[in-house]
Protein backbone atom coordinates (compact mmCIF):
# COMPACT_ATOMS: atom_id res chain seq x y z
CA UNK A 1 0.00 0.00 0.00
CA UNK A 2 2.63 2.63 0.84
CA UNK A 3 4.56 1.67 -2.61
CA UNK A 4 2.15 3.45 -4.89
CA UNK A 5 0.10 7.25 -4.84
CA UNK A 6 -2.06 5.58 -7.34
CA UNK A 7 -5.40 5.86 -5.24
CA UNK A 8 -7.18 3.63 -7.84
CA UNK A 9 -4.22 1.05 -7.50
CA UNK A 10 -4.45 1.19 -4.07
CA UNK A 11 -7.66 0.54 -3.58
CA UNK A 12 -7.61 -2.65 -5.83
CA UNK A 13 -4.70 -4.30 -3.76
CA UNK A 14 -6.08 -3.18 -0.89
CA UNK A 15 -9.43 -5.64 -1.43
CA UNK A 16 -8.04 -8.41 -3.37
CA UNK A 17 -4.89 -8.69 -0.73
CA UNK A 18 -7.62 -7.72 2.56
CA UNK A 19 -10.25 -11.03 0.75
CA UNK A 20 -7.03 -13.34 0.66
CA UNK A 21 -5.30 -12.69 3.94
CA UNK A 22 -8.63 -12.77 5.96
CA UNK A 23 -10.56 -15.60 4.63
CA UNK A 24 -13.38 -13.89 3.53
CA UNK A 25 -15.44 -13.94 0.26
CA UNK A 26 -15.70 -9.82 0.00
CA UNK A 27 -14.15 -7.25 0.83
CA UNK A 28 -15.41 -3.58 -0.12
CA UNK A 29 -14.55 -0.44 0.16
CA UNK A 30 -16.68 3.23 0.31
CA UNK A 31 -15.16 6.46 0.48
CA UNK A 32 -16.63 9.57 2.11
CA UNK A 33 -18.07 12.53 -0.27
CA UNK A 34 -17.54 15.34 2.19
CA UNK A 35 -19.71 18.07 0.11
CA UNK A 36 -22.49 15.42 0.08
CA UNK A 37 -21.97 13.59 2.73
CA UNK A 38 -22.15 10.28 1.83
CA UNK A 39 -20.53 7.06 1.34
CA UNK A 40 -19.54 6.22 -2.02
CA UNK A 41 -18.45 3.06 -4.34
CA UNK A 42 -14.52 2.75 -5.14
CA UNK A 43 -14.17 -0.75 -5.43
CA UNK A 44 -14.58 -4.61 -4.12
CA UNK A 45 -13.21 -7.83 -4.82
CA UNK A 46 -15.35 -10.95 -4.57
CA UNK A 47 -13.58 -14.53 -4.00
CA UNK A 48 -16.77 -16.77 -3.57
CA UNK A 49 -17.34 -19.33 -6.11
CA UNK A 50 -20.60 -20.82 -4.56
CA UNK A 51 -22.44 -17.60 -5.79
CA UNK A 52 -23.82 -17.21 -9.32
CA UNK A 53 -21.74 -15.34 -11.81
CA UNK A 54 -25.27 -13.65 -13.03
CA UNK A 55 -26.40 -12.62 -9.39
CA UNK A 56 -22.51 -11.19 -9.12
CA UNK A 57 -22.66 -9.13 -12.30
CA UNK A 58 -26.33 -7.77 -11.43
CA UNK A 59 -25.09 -6.49 -8.12
CA UNK A 60 -22.07 -5.06 -9.50
CA UNK A 61 -24.27 -2.57 -11.45
CA UNK A 62 -26.27 -2.06 -8.92
CA UNK A 63 -23.24 -0.99 -6.51
CA UNK A 64 -21.61 0.69 -8.34
CA UNK A 65 -24.65 2.99 -8.27
CA UNK A 66 -25.18 2.83 -4.67
CA UNK A 67 -24.38 5.24 -1.61
CA UNK A 68 -24.19 5.06 2.45
CA UNK A 69 -25.57 8.19 4.14
CA UNK A 70 -22.80 9.62 6.50
CA UNK A 71 -25.92 9.71 9.27
CA UNK A 72 -26.48 5.99 9.15
CA UNK A 73 -27.27 5.04 12.99
CA UNK A 74 -24.72 1.36 12.48
CA UNK A 75 -22.26 3.72 10.38
CA UNK A 76 -21.94 6.66 12.97
CA UNK A 77 -20.99 3.72 15.57
CA UNK A 78 -17.20 3.93 13.40
CA UNK A 79 -16.50 7.46 15.26
CA UNK A 80 -16.67 4.94 18.63
CA UNK A 81 -14.69 2.11 17.25
CA UNK A 82 -12.80 1.12 14.51
CA UNK A 83 -14.39 -2.38 14.20
CA UNK A 84 -17.97 -3.04 13.74
CA UNK A 85 -19.49 -6.91 14.13
CA UNK A 86 -22.76 -7.23 12.13
CA UNK A 87 -24.21 -10.56 12.85
CA UNK A 88 -26.93 -10.29 10.81
CA UNK A 89 -27.49 -7.09 8.21
CA UNK A 90 -31.36 -8.77 7.41
CA UNK A 91 -32.40 -7.97 10.97
CA UNK A 92 -30.64 -4.51 12.12
CA UNK A 93 -32.90 -1.77 12.08
CA UNK A 94 -30.85 0.67 9.54
CA UNK A 95 -32.43 0.60 6.02
CA UNK A 96 -29.27 0.88 4.71
CA UNK A 97 -27.72 -2.38 6.16
CA UNK A 98 -30.92 -4.11 5.12
CA UNK A 99 -29.90 -3.03 1.64
CA UNK A 100 -27.13 -4.18 1.57
CA UNK A 101 -27.87 -7.65 2.79
CA UNK A 102 -31.14 -7.97 0.31
CA UNK A 103 -29.29 -6.53 -2.64
CA UNK A 104 -25.26 -7.60 -1.99
CA UNK A 105 -26.41 -10.49 -0.08
CA UNK A 106 -24.05 -9.32 2.66
CA UNK A 107 -25.61 -11.13 5.55
CA UNK A 108 -23.02 -11.32 8.38
CA UNK A 109 -20.09 -8.14 8.03
CA UNK A 110 -16.87 -6.84 9.00
CA UNK A 111 -17.41 -2.82 9.05
CA UNK A 112 -14.06 -1.06 9.20
CA UNK A 113 -13.17 2.57 9.64
CA UNK A 114 -10.63 4.21 7.47
CA UNK A 115 -9.53 6.91 9.72
CA UNK A 116 -6.42 9.22 9.47
CA UNK A 117 -5.31 11.20 12.26
CA UNK A 118 -9.23 11.52 13.75
CA UNK A 119 -10.63 12.23 10.08
CA UNK A 120 -13.20 9.26 8.68
CA UNK A 121 -11.93 8.51 4.90
CA UNK A 122 -14.05 5.88 4.28
CA UNK A 123 -14.98 2.42 5.47
CA UNK A 124 -14.36 -1.18 4.80
CA UNK A 125 -16.73 -4.07 4.26
CA UNK A 126 -15.74 -7.55 4.90
CA UNK A 127 -18.13 -9.96 4.61
CA UNK A 128 -19.21 -13.86 3.13
CA UNK A 129 -21.44 -13.25 0.48
CA UNK A 130 -24.83 -15.30 1.51
CA UNK A 131 -23.72 -16.42 4.65
CA UNK A 132 -24.74 -16.12 8.59
CA UNK A 133 -21.24 -16.79 10.58
CA UNK A 134 -18.81 -15.21 13.10
CA UNK A 135 -15.70 -13.12 13.22
CA UNK A 136 -13.12 -13.94 15.46
CA UNK A 137 -11.70 -11.51 17.37
CA UNK A 138 -7.98 -12.70 16.04
CA UNK A 139 -9.34 -11.64 12.45
CA UNK A 140 -10.90 -8.63 13.77
CA UNK A 141 -7.88 -7.38 15.20
CA UNK A 142 -6.04 -8.13 11.80
CA UNK A 143 -8.51 -5.90 10.00
CA UNK A 144 -7.76 -3.26 12.28
CA UNK A 145 -4.57 -3.04 11.80
CA UNK A 146 -5.11 -3.23 7.60
CA UNK A 147 -7.58 -0.64 7.62
CA UNK A 148 -5.10 1.60 9.87
CA UNK A 149 -2.52 1.32 6.94
CA UNK A 150 -5.01 1.65 4.30
CA UNK A 151 -5.97 4.82 5.78
CA UNK A 152 -2.56 5.90 5.47
CA UNK A 153 -2.17 4.91 2.13
CA UNK A 154 -5.59 6.44 1.36
CA UNK A 155 -4.63 9.92 2.54
CA UNK A 156 -1.77 10.48 1.20
CA UNK A 157 -2.66 9.29 -2.62
CA UNK A 158 -5.96 11.70 -1.85
CA UNK A 159 -3.10 14.35 -1.11
CA UNK A 160 -1.47 13.88 -4.22
CA UNK A 161 -4.36 13.63 -6.15
CA UNK A 162 -5.11 17.13 -4.74
CA UNK A 163 -1.51 18.88 -5.09
CA UNK A 164 -1.71 17.43 -8.57
CA UNK A 165 -5.29 19.02 -9.43
CA UNK A 166 -3.98 22.55 -8.05
CA UNK A 167 -0.25 22.42 -9.89
CA UNK A 168 -2.47 21.66 -13.51
CA UNK A 169 -5.04 24.52 -12.46
CA UNK A 170 -2.02 26.70 -11.63
CA UNK A 171 -0.50 26.05 -14.78
CA UNK A 172 -4.09 26.79 -16.54
CA UNK A 173 -3.99 29.92 -14.87
CA UNK A 174 -0.58 30.92 -15.95
CA UNK A 175 -1.21 30.21 -19.39
CA UNK A 176 -4.21 31.86 -19.91
CA UNK A 177 -2.00 35.26 -18.07
CA UNK A 178 0.16 34.84 -21.07
CA UNK A 179 -2.48 34.21 -23.55
CA UNK A 180 -4.09 37.72 -22.57
CA UNK A 181 -0.55 39.28 -22.24
CA UNK A 182 0.50 38.22 -25.41
CA UNK A 183 -2.82 39.24 -27.62
CA UNK A 184 -2.55 42.64 -25.47
CA UNK A 185 0.58 42.71 -26.43
CA UNK A 186 -0.24 42.45 -30.15
CA UNK A 187 -2.73 45.06 -30.10
CA UNK A 188 -0.70 47.82 -28.33
CA UNK A 189 2.15 46.88 -30.95
CA UNK A 190 -0.32 48.06 -33.75
CA UNK A 191 -0.47 44.91 -35.41
CA UNK A 192 -3.15 44.72 -37.99
CA UNK A 193 -6.68 43.16 -36.82
CA UNK A 194 -6.72 40.27 -38.95
CA UNK A 195 -3.43 39.45 -36.99
CA UNK A 196 -4.59 39.98 -33.95
CA UNK A 197 -7.90 38.00 -34.16
CA UNK A 198 -6.01 35.09 -35.94
CA UNK A 199 -4.13 35.38 -32.28
CA UNK A 200 -6.80 35.68 -30.01
CA UNK A 201 -8.89 33.03 -31.82
CA UNK A 202 -6.21 30.56 -31.22
CA UNK A 203 -5.32 31.33 -27.42
CA UNK A 204 -9.24 30.54 -27.05
CA UNK A 205 -9.28 27.58 -29.07
CA UNK A 206 -6.48 26.24 -26.80
CA UNK A 207 -7.70 27.56 -23.58
CA UNK A 208 -10.91 25.70 -23.90
CA UNK A 209 -9.14 22.69 -25.41
CA UNK A 210 -11.71 23.33 -28.62
CA UNK A 211 -11.06 21.38 -31.92
CA UNK A 212 -11.56 24.89 -33.79
CA UNK A 213 -12.73 27.98 -33.80
CA UNK A 214 -13.51 31.79 -35.90
CA UNK A 215 -13.93 34.93 -35.27
CA UNK A 216 -16.81 36.52 -36.89
CA UNK A 217 -17.42 40.48 -37.39
CA UNK A 218 -20.54 42.22 -37.47
CA UNK A 219 -21.16 45.08 -39.76
CA UNK A 220 -24.80 45.37 -39.50
CA UNK A 221 -26.58 42.36 -40.51
CA UNK A 222 -23.45 40.77 -42.06
CA UNK A 223 -21.95 38.24 -40.37
CA UNK A 224 -18.03 37.82 -41.79
CA UNK A 225 -15.47 35.63 -40.73
CA UNK A 226 -12.28 37.29 -40.02
CA UNK A 227 -9.81 34.46 -38.59
CA UNK A 228 -9.83 30.77 -37.55
CA UNK A 229 -7.82 28.58 -36.14
CA UNK A 230 -6.99 24.60 -37.09
CA UNK A 231 -9.65 24.13 -39.63
CA UNK A 232 -8.51 22.45 -42.77
CA UNK A 233 -11.38 22.57 -45.17
CA UNK A 234 -12.13 25.96 -45.07
CA UNK A 235 -13.25 28.31 -48.05
CA UNK A 236 -11.32 31.74 -48.78
CA UNK A 237 -11.90 33.16 -45.08
CA UNK A 238 -12.96 36.71 -46.70
CA UNK A 239 -15.49 34.40 -48.94
CA UNK A 240 -17.55 33.27 -45.68
CA UNK A 241 -20.22 35.31 -44.70
CA UNK A 242 -23.96 35.31 -43.96
CA UNK A 243 -26.86 37.10 -42.96
CA UNK A 244 -27.66 37.76 -39.86
CA UNK A 245 -30.96 36.41 -40.40
CA UNK A 246 -29.18 33.07 -41.11
CA UNK A 247 -27.82 32.61 -38.64
CA UNK A 248 -30.44 32.89 -35.64
CA UNK A 249 -28.25 32.06 -32.26
CA UNK A 250 -25.70 34.07 -33.60
CA UNK A 251 -28.21 37.30 -33.44
CA UNK A 252 -29.41 36.09 -30.09
CA UNK A 253 -26.25 36.60 -28.91
CA UNK A 254 -24.77 39.75 -30.04
CA UNK A 255 -28.89 40.81 -29.27
CA UNK A 256 -28.57 39.64 -25.85
CA UNK A 257 -24.88 39.84 -24.74
CA UNK A 258 -24.58 36.83 -23.39
CA UNK A 259 -22.74 34.05 -24.16
CA UNK A 260 -24.68 30.41 -26.30
CA UNK A 261 -23.91 27.09 -26.17
CA UNK A 262 -25.18 25.76 -29.76
CA UNK A 263 -25.31 21.87 -30.43
CA UNK A 264 -25.74 21.03 -34.13
CA UNK A 265 -29.44 19.44 -33.72
CA UNK A 266 -30.37 22.47 -32.86
CA UNK A 267 -29.50 24.88 -35.55
CA UNK A 268 -31.64 25.64 -38.43
CA UNK A 269 -30.77 24.80 -41.98
CA UNK A 270 -29.03 27.77 -43.17
CA UNK A 271 -27.29 28.02 -40.05
CA UNK A 272 -26.69 24.48 -40.28
CA UNK A 273 -24.86 25.35 -43.49
CA UNK A 274 -22.78 28.15 -42.62
CA UNK A 275 -21.03 26.18 -39.59
CA UNK A 276 -20.75 22.95 -41.79
CA UNK A 277 -18.24 25.26 -43.76
CA UNK A 278 -16.62 26.07 -41.03
CA UNK A 279 -16.38 22.54 -39.85
CA UNK A 280 -17.70 23.14 -36.44
CA UNK A 281 -20.35 21.27 -34.91
CA UNK A 282 -21.28 22.02 -31.32
CA UNK A 283 -20.22 25.69 -30.98
CA UNK A 284 -20.07 28.05 -27.98
CA UNK A 285 -20.82 32.03 -29.16
CA UNK A 286 -19.21 34.22 -27.71
CA UNK A 287 -20.35 37.86 -28.25
CA UNK A 288 -17.14 40.18 -28.18
CA UNK A 289 -18.50 43.52 -26.94
CA UNK A 290 -17.40 46.98 -27.55
CA UNK A 291 -19.07 49.99 -25.30
CA UNK A 292 -22.04 49.38 -23.43
CA UNK A 293 -24.05 49.03 -26.51
CA UNK A 294 -22.08 47.92 -29.22
CA UNK A 295 -21.91 43.99 -30.44
CA UNK A 296 -18.89 42.99 -32.39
Amino acid sequence: LASSLDLKHILQVLVKRTTQVCGVGRCAVWLLDETQKVFLPATYHISAPYIDERNIQAGEALWYRSSLPFDDPVIGLLSETDVIVLNDLRKEQSPNMRFLAEKFLAWSALLVALVREERLLGIMLLDNPGKVGAFSQELQQLVQAIGQQAAVAIDNAQLYEQAQAERKRAEQLIERVQSIYQVANAVNAGENLSTVLELAIQHLARSLNADGGAMVLLDGHTASVASTYQLQSLAPVSSITSSLTDLPHCYEAARNKLPYFLTEEHMQDAEKQWYRQLDLENILIVPLIVGSHNAE
